[in-house]
């Protein structure tokens, strides 16, 4: 006849073995769940820095034409410099820097085309970024890859690469288009009238009448 104190060692052990059981498959299935997650890989971003790390953006092209940006300081937005700060587009301007400085790098070229197959060997564009510490970041814009999907650019004498082309674009387009606000201009009185202002004393033009 069984003792009663080896029947209850007998339920423990059935309870550590089933214990036992129940965690080791959870252990597997955790295994299993962790397998197939893919871990996000983040690109790269073409200059490095963040946009409270910079105090101004050049932008040139070939041909000699320069664009100059600048943080000013007094309002903390981005500006044209020798343009007066009333007449640039700033909310513009501060969406393409933005823009600009998130361009990430696609993919990085370990046996390029020749440079001057893909605009690299004159640059088409060159974009100089300044820290706030005085250092530079210049990354030289070639051509379009054939498929449109971006840019061949390298820094400095880095390897080539190949940038999304949206901050890209946005750059260029501020070279050749300045993001300037509309100048006011004073209706004339012709103007005024089809608008139906009323001409200002000044606006209307006298014709003196001679004297007899």
């Amino acid at each position: 006849m069984i003792r009663r104190s080896t029947w209850i060692l007998l339920v423990i052990l059935a309870l550590l073995v089933g214990f036992a059981f129940i965690f080791q498959r959870n252990q597997d299935k955790k295994a299993e769940i962790t397998a197939t997650v893919i871990p996000t890989v983040q690109r790269a971003v073409l200059f490095g820095v963040e946009g409270s790390q910079v105090s101004g953006i050049d932008i040139t092209n070939s041909s000699g034409s320069l664009l100059k940006l600048f943080m000013d300081p007094l309002t903390a937005t981005w500006a044209i410099r020798d343009v007066p700060l009333e007449q640039a587009d700033t909310l513009q301007i501060n969406a393409n820097v933005e823009q600009l400085l998130a361009s990430q790098i696609i993919e990085t070229l370990t046996q390029p085309p020749p440079l001057d197959s893909i605009g690299l060997e004159v640059p088409v564009y060159t974009i100089t970024v300044t820290t706030t510490e005085g250092s530079h970041v210049v990354a030289y814009v070639g051509a379009l890859t054939p498929v449109g999907s971006g840019y061949y650019t390298r820094v400095g004498s880095g390897p080539v690469v190949i940038v999304e082309k949206t901050g890209i674009d946005n750059a260029i387009e501020m070279l050749s288009n300045p993001p300037l606000l509309p100048t006011p201009t004073q209706a004339t009185p012709t103007q005024a009238a089809a608008s139906g202002q009323t001409p200002q004393p000044e606006e209307i033009s006298e014709t003196a009448t001679p004297v007899p």
